[in-house]
């Protein structure tokens, strides 16, 4: 369980971050909010990558200071390196820690990812959505508690994010992991989570926490979710306004 309380961000005398209070425990959790209300700067808190001007970040209890190892991290870009093969790019974390890689897991996540007959080959041999569940899997492989994701499939086409989407929901349960992803996409954020926090502009706060429970999710689920589509694009309309009636 990870705990944030009072937490609260300033860079340079702007005030990022509003006092938040908030438990992220199991399950997919998504974050959405205006462009530029801190969502990236709220996974660089956790990551400890910024130090928070007040409050505390705890793990099952105990507080966490700095960079810490609690979280597994994918940025928006793969970010895999050009000279390593995919099941090396998906091993990296065993090998820059250290540990042996176990054949047996490397073979399963490969499998898992559609990616056995292209384990040998470099990241300029792969289409943009093998590279993003080569990165993907690459953070499977990371021992960490909870999985961060930034926009993983934002640079992605239409399409081959909603493939990357469909793919994810069938992942074996062996290789799920409670979940909190940043996102601009809000069908994205309602067919991948069980919950969704809503942030207004800055000062960043949780302005909604919306719990997603189908029994089931497929596209055709996703198209009778326009309700709650309407209701999250309506938050966000809502807290444009207002950033833009207090910048006047």
């Amino acid at each position: 369980m990870i705990d944030l309380q009072d937490v609260a961000l300033t860079l340079a005398g702007q005030p990022i971050i509003a006092p938040l209070n908030l438990t992220l425990t199991t399950g997919f959790t998504a974050v959405i909010g205006p462009s530029g209300a801190g969502k990236t700067t709220l996974l660089n808190l956790l990551l400890g990558l910024v130090p928070p001007t007040q409050g505390q970040i705890t793990v099952a209890g105990t507080p966490v200071h700095g960079v810490h190892a609690h979280f597994a991290y994918m940025p928006q870009a793969s970010m895999l390196l050009p000279w390593l093969t995919v099941a090396q790019n998906i091993a990296l974390v065993a090998r820059v820690t250290h540990r042996p890689v176990e054949p047996a897991r490397l073979a399963a996540v490969l499998a898992a990812a559609g990616l056995t007959a292209e384990r040998d080959r470099y990241p300029e041999q792969l289409s943009g959505g093998m590279q993003q569940r080569v990165a993907f899997m690459r953070t499977v492989m990371n021992p960490a508690a909870f999985r961060l994701l930034d926009e993983p499939f934002g640079a992605l086409d239409a399409m081959t994010r909603a493939q990357l989407q469909d793919w994810l929901l069938t992942l074996p349960e062996a290789l799920q992991r409670p979940t909190l992803m940043v996102t601009h996409d809000i069908d994205e954020a309602i067919y991948l989570a069980d919950r969704i926090l809503v942030l207004s502009a800055r000062p960043a706060r949780v302005v909604a926490d919306i719990a997603v429970r189908p029994k089931h999710r497929d596209r055709t689920w996703l198209a009778t979710q326009g309700a709650l589509h309407q209701r999250l694009y309506a938050l966000l309309q809502s807290d444009s306004v207002q950033e833009v009636a207090h910048a006047e």
